[in-house]
């Protein structure tokens, strides 16, 4: 089964001490920071990845989604199966409560 994450760079958003190196300057003079991951860069892969981590931390009522963030996940896709229909499908309900508890759409 393969599913991605919808909009995951536009869903993190990044603590002011994190973001002093992703500003920007726009005529009139004015200085902006960007509050959310920058795409296609180095350091978007590592924070989803790290994100998804921090969220398998957190909810340890969901043992199997847990585990698939650690070695099936790749940035905001995911590639997994089971031997079971219903092992396949107790795994999508969990993946998709603990994605929809932080905000995160799963798609196909």
């Amino acid at each position: 089964m393969a599913r991605h994450i919808e909009k995951m760079c536009r869903q993190i958003i990044l603590k002011d001490s994190e973001n002093s190196l992703t500003g920007f300057t726009f005529k009139p003079i004015q200085n902006f920071r960007l509050r959310r991951i920058t795409y296609d860069t180095a350091s978007e892969q590592h924070l989803a990845v790290k994100c998804l981590q921090q969220f398998s931390i957190q909810e340890h009522s969901f043992p199997l989604a847990s585990k698939l963030d650690y070695k099936d996940f790749y940035v905001d896709e995911l590639m997994y199966g089971s031997n079971s229909i219903t092992e396949a499908l107790d795994l999508q309900a969990q993946l998709i409560q603990v994605r929809s508890s932080a905000g995160l759409v799963l798609r196909k």
